[in-house]
């Protein structure tokens, strides 16, 4: 038998393209995936019915004709798993959970079928408000709406509270990354079950200049072999000055920055076994504590990579085990995971 996910994403995250991409990797593999696109189906069924449904202006529809429509498409992807069943290891029904059309929140989902669906898995597919604001003012449907990156965050906000909801009603794990996130993650979450899950936290205000950057990027990319790893994102849109108040003028900096943290605490690292601190060079940064802090009071094991061998109070009572550097580390992790699965294959 197939595994089933249920995958959402909000209108322009780049998770269609995602999945997409994780099928032909997954291919390469020796894995056969199937994604169903709901969106893409409701729009043919609606033209093969002879329904006046355009891309554009679909949302605008009657919402029991769309309930209808949606329906239907979800009876023929329900006909089809039979012989999906059979022929794939993994079938993927891809869906949104929520539309913010004309500035109110409208639910796109049948709580009977997604039971019906018998989903091992859900997974939310996230993507910089940035990128979805520039994404969606290309498109014709989305254009008039002019939503704001406030709006945007707080979409994706409500998509990953509900369908973590959905998750915990059905009995299945749930995932939620950005779509920048290497395509073996997903892999790894599906094929090789067996292998644990990590969040890596670094200091990120001083980490991005280029030498840094990119020895944080070879770090994480050798950690791959031994871990799904949850990367967080380095946010592009503006947050609040230290001497700013939360008014209208910058409200929508102070959303970009409250989300920033729910992400990164309530999701990337919530959903992960461990947590793992990379510091290329000793730096303060009140974030890196705060996660380790709530990575030690849900009593997941704490691993920091730390140049010095003297650090503040603060940092040492968080976590389990130090280590000086890479090299350091990745010897006693070659030990500690021998005999565990590892992944020694392209990362995307």
């Amino acid at each position: 038998m197939a595994k089933v996910i249920i995958c959402t994403g909000i209108s322009g995250s780049g998770r269609k393209e995602y999945l997409d991409s994780f099928a032909e990797y997954s291919a390469k593999l020796g894995k056969k995936v199937k994604v169903h696109h709901v969106g893409q189906l409701m729009i043919e069924r609606a033209k093969r019915d002879g329904l006046n449904i355009t891309t554009k202006n679909i949302l605008n529809t009657n919402r029991h004709t769309m309930q209808a429509l949606r329906s239907g498409v979800y009876e023929s992807i329900l006909r089809s798993f039979k012989d999906d069943h059979k022929k794939y290891d993994l079938i993927i029904v891809s869906i949104h959970g929520f539309f913010y059309w004309k500035k109110t929140f409208h639910h796109s989902y049948d709580h009977h079928y997604i039971a019906r669906f018998k989903p091992d898995l859900f997974i939310t597919v996230m993507r910089d408000p940035v990128d979805v604001r520039e994404a969606l003012a290309g498109r014709d449907q989305w254009k008039r709406e002019r939503l704001t990156e406030q709006e945007i965050s707080l979409w994706q906000n409500v998509e990953t509270e509900v369908i973590a909801t959905w998750a915990e009603f059905s009995g299945c794990p749930y995932y939620a990354f950005f779509n920048v996130q290497r395509l073996c993650t997903l892999y790894k979450l599906v094929f090789m079950p067996g292998m644990e899950s990590t969040y890596i936290s670094m200091p990120m205000t001083h980490m991005m200049e280029g030498k840094n950057r990119a020895r944080v990027d070879r770090f994480i990319k050798k950690l791959e072999q031994y871990f799904v790893v949850f990367v967080p994102n380095i946010g592009k849109g503006k947050i609040p000055e230290v001497s700013q108040e939360l008014s209208k003028k910058n409200h929508a900096q102070y959303t970009n920055s409250y989300q920033m943290v729910k992400v990164d605490l309530d999701i990337l690292l919530r959903q992960s076994k461990r947590i793992i601190v990379f510091f290329p060079k000793a730096v303060s940064s009140p974030g890196v504590i705060n996660e380790l802090r709530e990575a030690h009071e849900t009593n997941k094991e704490a691993w920091l990579i730390y140049p010095l061998k003297s650090a503040s109070p603060f940092l040492i009572y968080y976590y389990d085990r130090s280590f000086l550097n890479e090299r350091q580390f990745f010897q006693f992790l070659e030990q500690e995971k021998k005999g565990a699965p590892q992944f020694k294959h392209k990362l995307d």
